[in-house]
């Protein structure tokens, strides 16, 4: 399993910009760098580390997310369904859409960050 101390993977997430389609066309150097994203992942430091299983669904390497379907989760009472989590570019290395994979993440709310993620064989 491809994993990473939270703390790292926060700051990554924290500091890393996100981009916006019109960014995207910019060439390197040109303009104000990208906001950062307005959710804030620092309330998941303190949140519980869970286990899951799911498939992915959707890889966006410019925004560090991921979408993936996922099984129910009581842990946090979430309901089978589909969720965005936030990523670090590592992570995702040999992963693509229609992967089933074991996953554990820290979510808190609607925020969600991968700890560590591994195809399901």
């Amino acid at each position: 399993m491809t994993s990473m101390p939270l703390a790292a993977l926060l700051a990554v997430l924290l500091v890393a910009p996100a981009a916006d389609a019109e960014d995207l066309l910019k060439t390197p150097g040109e303009g104000a760098p990208p906001a950062l994203p307005e959710e804030s992942l620092e309330p998941l430091q303190s949140a519980p580390v869970i286990q899951a299983e799911g498939r992915i669904e959707r890889i966006d390497r410019d925004r560090g997310t991921l979408s993936i379907a996922h099984d129910a989760v009581p842990a946090l009472g979430w309901a089978a369904g589909s969720r965005r989590f936030h990523v670090i570019a590592e992570q995702l290395d040999g992963l693509r859409a229609g992967d089933e994979v074991r996953f554990t993440f820290q979510g808190q709310g609607d925020a969600a960050a991968i700890v560590g993620i591994e195809p399901r064989r």
